[in-house]
């Protein structure tokens, strides 16, 4: 079974005091009339921090049953890897290392050894003449690879022995009885027929550059896939009609290992890599936050009952089409583009031997729609062309999508064009299809098998195996059989859903002790099959740190004649008042249907917070350079504030003068951070303002709650300096004025003056040479002056911009 995953331990903030157990009188209050907050999961993100138990988590955010997981038994302690498996009628046929043993699997996960193979490592196993080839590999620079035939039964005969081949990893059987052979060291793809003079002769249909061949695969008309290691290329051999091959590469991968191939139905070829170093534990990337919703592979009603209405081809591309009898013939990849549905057979067998001009000008029309469109969606990379395309481009391919970390399943469509339909941290050793036209990958190191949907892309884990490795699969009308290395093994993955499952969720803070209120989820159940639900909470973050309440008792839900097929299942939480919460779902499987759980909502309150005013502050309006400019008469209250229940807030703002007891409202029942107080209204003097803020507006009168703060002592101040005490000395042509200066409020900010018809005023200083007070003394004493009438102007400025002003005449006699 699954291993089961303990939720992710939470911890409190830092300095957080725990509260203790509330008041039952605090929940005796109208709690519906507080606003209540709620946890929805209904996204793979949101559910996947939970602990599994016989349930997985799927990309669209949907806990589900995961298939029965039945381990076979009776394989040997000597064995510690399954190198390849084989699927005939109703049995698996696996090959084990080191021992070389070969073990029979049954439809019910019974495990029996058939015979024990001593030629060397038998690396790759197909079915052959109803019954088994394997290929052992004596390794080294002078190993050799020993064909053995084996029966159903175990009887085993050896066909040949290649020399100089030190490894065979895949092997192909033909209708001809011939075998075509991925080996290595070097990597080629090689033939060897039975019956021939020289039983160990071989036919090499490709010698590549690298150290080995991984993997091979075979579509319709004799075309060959070989997969390589070191450079992680996937070479297409198409028979030349003269008993050879032509050699393309279609895939360049980023990883260095090609370790698996299939081909689908139609035709699209699947390669998977296995680059060794990026096979760590943990997901690569983070789970969905969002809902994307799932592929739609079902046929559409209306076209389905529209018998004029062909699939094959829209309105667009009929007008864009012309007559057929104009149309040239085109080749098999064209066909498999513009009638996806036809069987691959056919579009072989309708496939000249020879491209003509009009086929190519038709193919690079296929290609350049299909170019537009991948600019839009960017979902695909440009691959090969057939290798006798005069425009095909030389040397290697478009490299797949760079990539640092984890290993890839790339589609490679039937024009050579490379999607990848998946991509995380874990190697792929095998693929297959399984019973609903998924695709399943066998990975290690962690010894998952993953469920892919090419259309999406998604992917989920529906076997978590107990080995370190899922390194074979193959499918039997029964289900799917993974071999497993590290320890050897085969486990059934049933296609029945486990009978039950369990899935607990995280811990959930609501940041507070708060009342718990309904819940509702939204699931599928199906036939017979039901869902149990259960609740606990408790006043620390971890379960086991102290203790919760018990959970609940388990409310079911099953078949509901009345219910809607999208309506919600609606329920009270049972769980005491406290801060954290966890619920348990238990999925219930009818042995032919299974629930699905797609999102959950729990709603959640708590007695009213007051809110909290954090500051009160404010800023006089900065001075003008030009004492002569209109001065600003506004002074900015700002103020920061929060609400733990995250209200709105409204506030109001009062000003008490210094030497009076009542506070006098400046703004009610306004909603802004700040207010701009025009202070022409009030008279002059020593102010503090004070700010309110309450949360009545998402609470009921009885419930609101309010906090105050007082600024600190501010000045308002509208009137100039004082300017008096002016005297006049002269003496010959030069005199001498002297004033006093003062202000009630403010310190004196500037002196200046100007003499006649001077344009410019001349900065001043005081006698005591410092402007620092409210009251100063100034003189200045003028030399040079013309006889006659003179005037001196004297300006006084403080520090709220009010300015005085005095005209001074005196007349040099």
């Amino acid at each position: 079974m699954a291993q089961f995953r303990r939720p992710s331990r939470r911890h409190a903030r830092a300095g957080f005091a725990l509260l203790g157990a509330l008041p039952a009188a605090g929940f005796a209050l109208d709690a519906a009339a507080i606003q209540p907050r709620a946890f929805e999961h209904q996204t793979e993100a949101d559910f996947e921090p939970g602990g599994l138990d016989g349930v997985v988590i799927t990309a669209q955010g949907r806990i589900q049953l995961a298939p029965k997981l039945d381990p076979a038994d009776g394989f040997p302690d000597t064995a510690t890897a399954v190198y390849d498996a084989v699927a005939i009628g109703d049995h698996a046929y696996l090959v084990l290392g080191p021992s070389g043993a070969l073990a029979k699997v049954g439809p019910q996960g019974d495990a029996e050894l058939l015979a024990e193979l001593t030629q060397g490592q038998p690396f790759a196993l197909a079915a052959y003449r109803g019954g088994l080839v394997a290929a052992c590999a004596a390794g080294g620079q002078e190993g050799a690879v020993t064909l053995v035939s084996i029966s159903q039964e175990g009887e085993t005969e050896e066909l040949a022995t290649l020399a100089e081949t030190p490894y065979a990893w895949a092997v192909l059987p033909q209708d001809d009885g011939s075998l075509i052979l991925g080996v290595g060291s070097p990597g080629k793809v090689v033939r060897w027929a039975p019956g021939q003079d020289d039983p160990a002769a071989v036919e090499t249909l490709l010698e590549t550059e690298h150290d080995h061949v991984l993997s091979l695969a075979q579509a319709q008309a004799g075309t060959l896939y070989a997969g390589t290691s070191g450079e992680g290329l996937v070479y297409r051999l198409t028979p030349d009609g003269q008993g050879g091959y032509d050699a393309f590469v279609v895939l360049d991968a980023a990883e260095p290992e090609i370790a698996a191939l299939l081909v689908g139905e139609d035709g699209t070829l699947y390669a998977a890599t296995a680059d060794t170093e990026q096979a760590k534990p943990g997901r690569l990337e983070e789970p969905n936050d969002v809902n994307v919703g799932e592929a739609d592979t079902s046929e559409d009603p209306a076209e389905a009952d529209d018998p004029e209405a062909d699939p094959a081809e829209s309105d667009e591309d009929a007008a864009a089409e012309p007559d057929a009898a104009d149309e040239p013939a085109i080749d098999a990849n064209e066909q498999a583009d513009a009638a996806p549905d036809a069987p691959a057979a056919e579009l072989a067998d309708a496939a000249p031997a020879k491209p003509t001009p009009e086929m190519r000008d038709r193919l690079r029309e296929l290609l350049r729609k299909r170019l537009e469109a991948s600019r839009k969606s960017g979902a695909l990379a440009a691959g090969g062309l057939d290798a006798g395309d005069a425009d095909a481009p030389k040397g290697r391919p478009a490299r797949a999508a760079e990539s640092t970390s984890g290993n890839a399943v790339y589609a490679i469509d039937s024009l050579g064009f490379v999607t990848e339909v998946f991509r995380d941290s874990v190697a792929i050793y095998d693929l297959a299809w399984d019973a609903d036209g998924h695709l399943l990958a066998a990975t290690g190191d962690e010894g998952q098998v993953y469920r892919i949907h090419p259309a999406a892309p998604d992917a989920a884990v529906v076997g978590d195996l107990d080995a370190k490795q899922a390194a074979a699969l193959v499918v039997l009308p029964s289900g799917p059989v993974v071999g497993s290395a590290q320890p050897a093994g085969a486990v059934r993955l049933d296609t029945d859903p486990s009978a039950q499952g369990v899935y607990i969720s995280p811990v959930l803070d609501a940041d507070r002790v708060s009342l718990w209120g309904q819940a509702s989820i939204t699931a599928t159940l199906p036939g017979e099959a039901a869902l149990l639900v259960e609740t606990r909470s408790g006043n620390v973050a971890d379960p086991d740190a102290g203790p919760w309440s018990a959970w609940s008792d388990a409310r079911s839900f099953g078949p509901d004649p009345d219910r809607g097929e999208f309506d919600p299942l609606a329920f009270p939480v049972e769980a005491p008042p406290a801060r954290y919460l966890q619920y348990r779902l238990t999925l219930v499987s009818d042995g032919e249907s299974a629930p699905n759980v797609d999102a959950i909502r729990l709603s959640h309150t708590s007695p009213n917070q007051a809110p909290s005013i954090d500051s009160l502050t404010f800023d006089y309006p900065e001075l003008e350079s030009d004492p002569d400019a209109d001065r600003d008469p506004e002074i900015d209250l700002e103020w920061e504030t929060a609400d733990p229940d995250e209200d709105r807030l409204r506030y109001t703002l009062e000003a008490r003068a210094a030497d009076s007891a009542r506070f006098v409202p400046l703004a009610t029942d306004f909603e802004d951070d700040s207010f701009a107080w025009d202070t022409r209204r009030a008279p002059d003097g020593r102010y503090v303002v004070r700010l309110t803020a309450t949360d009545a507006p998402d609470n009921p009168a009885d419930m609101a709650l309010t906090r105050r703060r007082v600024s600190d002592p501010l000045v308002v101040d509208n009137t100039p300096p004082a300017i008096t005490g002016v005297a006049v000395e002269t003496r010959g042509r030069s005199a001498t004025i002297s004033a006093d200066l003062s202000d009630a409020l403010s310190i004196l900010e500037s002196i200046g003056y100007a003499v006649d018809d001077d344009e410019e005023f001349q900065t001043a200083l005081p006698e005591d040479l410092l402007l620092d007070s409210t009251q100063e003394r100034w003189s200045v004493t003028l030399r040079g002056l013309a006889r006659g009438a003179h005037v001196l102007t004297l300006r006084a400025r403080d520090a709220r911009g009010n300015v005085a002003r005095a005209a001074v005449p005196f007349t040099i006699d």
